[in-house]
């Protein structure tokens, strides 16, 4: 399955097409690292892949179809999407953060599909999440993910302790512009994200947010020592909950909380 743990040559040759068109030279060499495999059984599933219409060849090159990317992304457009009218909202409960943080990578970039052109706020007490072992991987592509999409945000962070400068140090940039400022209008154990007329609440739960707001004030610890005492606390939790709304004034009222002191 693409993408999944138990990949099969198809697999392999799709997600390195993914990057550019390659010669069949180069796709031996990366499929050599994850399995045996002579050219004939390549130039095989090439063509398999050819016959399916997933890919092209192009003189010495085979490349991606784009009639095949743009029917697979049409496909999982609307996977998993809550359908909201204005003012319903629907709320999860989750085990682990590690679990609601997938979900929320599920849901963000199909909402954001619904909302190309508008600007994503943002908001978390402290930015914790890319600390989480297990998730780290997934949270620095996603921040990444920004300037390489060319997705525009604004991320209010509020806390301004030196764990919170060295994520806007780190992750800041044209298209994800991060800004860290003490602020009223929202509980320490929210976790907001406003796309369009849409708002994502993580809301974690009381005594882990205050606890995790202590260890980042804490100035006797060590960068390494708070990583470690936030994944004790992460590996305490046993529910948390996950609120999506369809609320335009809400929405507009979390814009200009977030907004106030970046540059529009």
């Amino acid at each position: 399955m693409l993408l999944g743990k138990e990949k099969t040559t198809q697999d392999y040759i799709v997600e390195f097409l993914a990057q550019k068109p390659q010669k069949i030279s180069a796709i031996h060499k990366h499929l050599l690292k994850h399995r045996h495999i002579t050219r004939p059984a390549i130039y095989d599933q090439l063509r398999k892949l050819i016959k399916d219409g997933v890919i092209l060849k192009q003189k010495t090159e085979y490349v991606l179809s784009n009639e095949w990317v743009e029917k697979v992304r049409d496909f999982f457009s609307g996977v998993g999407l809550p359908q909201l009218e204005a003012g319903e909202s629907l709320t999860y409960t989750f085990k682990s953060l590690a679990q609601m943080d997938q979900f929320w990578k599920h849901m963000f970039p199909v909402y954001h599909s619904r909302y190309p052109q508008e600007p994503i706020y943002m908001y978390d007490n402290h930015c914790f999440w890319v600390y989480i072992r297990g998730r780290q991987e997934s949270e620095i592509e996603h921040y990444k993910s920004y300037p390489k999409k060319k997705r525009r945000a604004y991320f209010l962070i509020g806390g301004e302790t030196e764990l919170d400068f060295l994520f806007k140090r780190t992750f800041n940039n044209n298209f994800l512009k991060i800004n860290c400022v003490q602020t009223r209008g929202f509980k320490k154990t929210d976790h907001i994200t406003v796309i369009g007329d849409i708002v994502i609440n993580s809301k974690t739960p009381p005594q882990f947010s205050e606890n995790i707001d202590r260890i980042y004030r804490n100035k006797k610890l060590s960068k390494e020592e708070k990583i470690n005492k936030i994944n004790e606390e992460v590996a305490q939790i046993k529910k948390v909950y996950f609120k999506i709304e369809h609320n335009t004034k809400k929405a507009e009222k979390y814009r200009k909380i977030i907004g106030k002191d970046f540059v529009l």
